[in-house]
């Protein structure tokens, strides 16, 4: 018959380690409990120290204000969401979000109500795209979104929908009424290469837009 044995360390469970019957049918006896203990001794701290390393990479490249991806994650996605959209022949667009005026925000209500705004709009953002596309903190009160397959238009009608999400929170969640601004910069189907140009050339598409929303007056979107 099949035994199973926790394998954990003094505060986690890592997994369990199963073994399957013995070949020659007989049932497993003292001796075969004590080896599958001691290679449950061998494989709990190579669990953990793995468990360790994993943890550690994700908090790298996590923003731990909002839980999204960090400037670094940014960077990585930019380059291989580009080299995906190259091979498939299909288009990306990047949005860049800005909280309308967050440094009088957070002068005005105190930096940890600006923490819980900018909380509440990643929430509202996750919320409002699919789940293809991936969200980051580029820095302050601003956010990218990655939208791999999304042209021009498809990029508006996903920014537009974010923009009302985040008019339309309720007091609970932040302390007075907030916008954003969003910038778009979109890339057609076909290869873009080198890929670090057409990175700095996304970006730079929507900031451009980013910068036109914010002159325009702010908590509209605009193409780049």
């Amino acid at each position: 018959a099949a035994t199973a044995l926790a394998l954990e360390d003094a505060e986690t469970r890592l997994g369990w380690l199963v073994s399957g019957s013995r070949l020659d049918g007989v049932p497993f006896d003292r001796l075969d409990a004590d080896l599958i203990a001691v290679m449950c001794d061998i494989a709990v701290p190579r669990l953990a120290a793995a468990e360790f390393d994993a943890q550690f990479a994700r908090s790298a490249l996590t923003d731990q204000l909002t839980g999204l991806g960090n400037r670094r994650a940014f960077n990585e996605r930019l380059e291989e969401e580009i080299a995906r959209a190259n091979r498939s022949n299909g288009a990306i667009s990047l949005l860049l979000v800005d909280i309308d005026k967050f440094a009088a925000f957070n002068s005005t209500h105190g930096r940890d109500a600006g923490d819980r705004a900018l909380g509440a709009v990643s929430v509202a953002v996750r919320q409002s795209i699919r789940v293809s596309d991936s969200a980051f903190r580029y820095g302050g009160g601003q956010l990218a979104l990655l939208l791999p397959g999304a042209a021009a238009l498809g990029a508006f009608v996903a920014a537009e929908r974010i923009r009302n999400a985040v008019t339309a929170l309720d007091a609970g969640d932040v302390p007075a009424p907030i916008t954003v601004s969003i910038g778009i910069g979109s890339l057609r189907e076909g290869s873009h290469a080198p890929i670090s140009l057409a990175s700095l050339a996304l970006v730079r598409k929507a900031d451009e837009a980013l910068y036109q929303a914010k002159q325009s007056g702010r908590n509209r979107t605009v193409i780049g």
